[in-house]
C-alpha cells in the first residue's frame, strides 16, 4: 500500500468510531470539497483497500454509503502501531550497541 491508502484507512478507522449518520455526513463532506484529481485519488485508494481485502465498502450517489474494515483491516493498524513501537525500541538498542562496540574499539586502538 502506498502512504496514500494507508492515509485513508486510518481516516476510516476514526470515522468508523461516529455514529452511521455522522459518517455518512463526513463522506458526503468530504467528496464535496474534493476537486476531480482528488476525487480520483481517494477513490482508488479506495479501490485498492478494498481489493486486499482491507475494507467493505458499498457506494450511494458516488459516496461511500456503507463502510467496513474487515479483520485484516483491522489488524494492519494495530500490526503497523506494533512495528512503530518496535522500531523505537530496536534503534535505542542498536544504539547501545554501537557505543559498547566504539568503546571497544577505542579502548583497544589505544586512544
Amino acid at each position: 500500500m502506498v502512504k496514500q491508502d494507508w492515509k485513508l484507512l486510518k481516516e476510516i478507522r476514526k470515522v468508523k468510531k461516529l455514529s452511521e449518520e455522522e459518517q455518512q455526513e463526513y463522506w458526503t463532506n468530504k467528496f464535496d470539497k474534493l476537486d476531480s484529481s482528488d476525487d480520483l485519488k481517494i477513490r482508488n485508494s479506495f479501490k485498492t483497500l478494498e481489493e486486499g481485502n482491507y475494507i467493505t465498502v458499498f457506494w450511494a450517489d458516488n459516496i461511500p454509503y456503507h463502510l467496513n474494515l474487515t479483520n485484516k483491516g483491522i489488524s494492519y493498524n494495530h500490526f503497523i502501531s506494533k512495528i512503530r513501537s518496535h522500531s523505537y525500541i530496536m534503534k535505542w538498542i542498536f544504539g547501545i550497541i554501537a557505543t559498547v562496540i566504539g568503546a571497544i574499539i577505542i579502548s583497544k586502538l589505544g586512544f
